[in-house]
């Protein structure tokens, strides 16, 4: 009597490498999860971009705002990306008949299709949000020089009106500090605080941003004149922003007082840095903090004795 082959045995092996590969995926997937989740690391999110090169090129849809706001977008986009390549892999064992070359087909478009996907959506975008995340997607991938060009279409392109330009233009000066590049890097800074300025809904915090991202800008390039008045800024919006003492602004008057220091003015760092040292002492959070001993190690250095500060003056 003839056997009767197994038809659903055959079928179920045809998809078992697919099975798989996304098996793979979804577990790797899992471990991350489970580790962020029990970690108390603020940090440990950033495990979950070990999925953009293991899932390039649709791990480019990630980092839109429209799949970010949502992990399931790594299980479900990159599973799938998993199992489409463990199909073409074992199609490629039965391209010999022709069910299996047109299984191999089906699945090398299937693929394809999914590939060019990012490229889809973001061709449907506004010009200016395709080169941004474009420009974006290439800053991930250490390609500055196309990140550089992206980003630098997208704020041109972009409206004056657009609340996130200061921002851009921020993303974008950075992308030239990354390149060395300091007199654009200079010119975006500036206008990222001029477009923070011009926001019809302008708020404390984005000026004082864009003052401090000024100030550090400065100071990498030795500047200290335009460092300084950065500083001075910043003060004013950070009492503003966190309505009286801060760390942050200990912050300032510290680097203020480093500078004074390195210019040989003791008269005028000293009390910059007991200013710095009384208000950082009177923030209860940083009160044990390593920055407070930093800066007590410090003034003892510039005035050879214990450091004993008095509360803050005006």
């Amino acid at each position: 009597m003839p056997v009767i082959p197994d038809r659903s045995n055959t079928r179920m092996r045809r998809f078992l490498l697919a099975g798989l590969f996304g098996a793979i995926h979804t577990a790797v997937f899992a471990f991350v999860a489970v580790t962020v989740a029990t970690s108390r690391d603020p940090e440990a999110s950033t495990a979950y971009s070990i999925f953009i090169p293991l899932d390039y090129p649709v791990s480019r849809l990630y980092q839109l705002p429209i799949f970010v706001s949502s992990t399931a977008v790594m299980p479900v986009l990159g599973g799938l990306l998993w199992l489409l390549y463990g199909f073409v892999l074992q199609s490629l064992f039965s391209i010999r008949s022709i069910s299996g070359l047109r299984r191999f087909g089906v699945g090398l478009l299937l693929l394809g299709l999914l590939c060019v996907s990012p490229d889809i959506y973001l061709e449907s975008l506004p010009r200016w949000q395709e080169h941004w995340y474009r420009g974006t997607v290439a800053r991930n991938a250490n390609d500055f020089d196309k990140a550089i060009e992206h980003v630098s279409e997208a704020v041109h392109l972009s409206s004056r009106d657009n609340p996130n330009l200061d921002g851009m233009w921020d993303y974008l000066g950075r992308l030239y500090v990354e390149q060395k590049d300091y007199p654009q890097a200079e010119q975006a800074f500036t206008n990222a605080l001029a477009a923070a300025a011009a926001k019809a809904n302008s708020r404390p915090i984005d000026l004082l941003n864009a003052y401090n991202e000024l100030a550090g800008f400065y100071r990498r390039t030795g500047d200290r004149r335009h460092e300084k008045e950065c500083l001075r800024k910043a003060i004013g919006f950070t009492r503003i922003v966190y309505e009286g003492d801060s760390a942050q602004e200990a912050d300032c008057w510290h680097r203020l007082a480093e500078i004074a220091h390195e210019e040989g003015n003791s008269a005028e760092a000293n009390p910059m840095m007991e200013q710095a040292i009384g208000m950082y002492s009177s923030t209860d959070q940083n009160a044990d903090s390593w920055m407070l001993d930093y800066m007590k190690v410090q003034f003892s250095k510039w005035t050879g004795s214990d450091t004993r500060v008095k509360s803050p003056g005006r």
